[in-house]
């Protein structure tokens, strides 16, 4: 018990040397000195690299964009709006295709191609019949649910996607290179069978949308894979010990609290907080 106890009272101690500025540790933070730092970024980094074998990899080329995720994504969001499910529809998925695969083959991003081809020639290339129909489109996103978040804060994507006209729906995701960048495509088309009671047919396409910082946000966590979160929660954790470093600053050496030392700490809080927004900008990106 004498050795347990021992060991535990030098785990807590070098806890507190590493995080909590105290006259001990010269009011200094191990984790915030540059041995510290380094290990600490060097950690972080690692995760990111180990995140790349993962699925929805960001900075390598593993996608986590299915069929099958959006329409889960989609359909999560139609209950949690009172509105009925959609099924998927295997017309409407390949007409999704036929405008994703079109999009890459003449390099546009847009509704209508630069021919003047509207979406809904792809349906009815596919032989779906629609009363009512509706395209949604998006680009660069890593994630079924981040594609789902940026649809459903763009008014017009949103209520095209939660519009009870709609029974069907198709999802494409391809990737390729448009305009010179490698990007993956998504493109969801809705419908309804045209009846007898409807006597003409409508398409609604929502136009492209900007994303808010708020949104861009939510849209990151969302697609960021555990090692991602972790490598997050590192930097994270490294601000706030930079900061409870800073909130000690007049208790610092002479020689520091006369120099630009003084305020160490907030500059390595910047910092860290610079590089989880970096992060942060990446895995949120995307355009609708």
């Amino acid at each position: 018990m004498g050795a347990k106890r021992q060991l535990h009272h030098r785990t807590a101690q070098g806890i507190k040397k590493a995080i909590v500025p105290h006259k001990h540790n010269g009011y200094r933070p191990h984790l915030v000195r540059s041995k510290g730092l380094v290990l600490l970024v060097i950690a972080a980094m690692g995760l990111q690299l180990g995140s790349l074998a993962q699925p929805g990899s960001v900075l390598g080329e593993t996608q986590d964009v299915t069929q099958h995720q959006l329409l889960r994504a989609t359909n999560a969001a139609r209950e949690r709006n009172s509105k009925p499910p959609l099924s998927l529809n295997e017309k409407l998925s390949y007409a999704a295709t036929l405008k994703a695969q079109d999009m890459f083959k003449e390099q546009y991003w847009a509704h209508n191609s630069p021919n003047g081809t509207t979406p809904w020639v792809w349906i009815e290339k596919a032989g779906y019949d629609y009363g009512y129909a509706g395209e949604n489109l998006a680009r660069g996103f890593r994630t079924s649910q981040g594609v789902v978040t940026a649809w459903m804060n763009s008014p017009e994507h949103r209520d095209n996607m939660l519009s009870e006209r709609y029974t069907n729906v198709g999802f494409a995701a391809l990737t390729g290179t448009l305009e010179g960048e490698k990007t993956t495509l998504v493109v969801a088309e809705y419908g309804m069978p045209a009846t007898s009671l409807l006597q003409s047919s409508t398409f609604l396409s929502a136009q492209s949308g900007t994303l808010g910082p708020l949104s861009r946000f939510g849209i990151a966590l969302q697609s960021m894979n555990p090692a991602a979160l972790a490598s997050i929660g590192l930097l994270l954790l490294g601000a706030v010990v930079a900061l409870a470093a800073h909130s000690a600053r007049k208790q610092l050496p002479k020689q520091w609290r006369t120099s630009w030392r003084r305020h160490h700490g907030f500059y390595k809080a910047v910092g860290m907080m610079l590089l989880i927004a970096i992060v942060i900008a990446v895995y949120g990106g995307g355009q609708i």
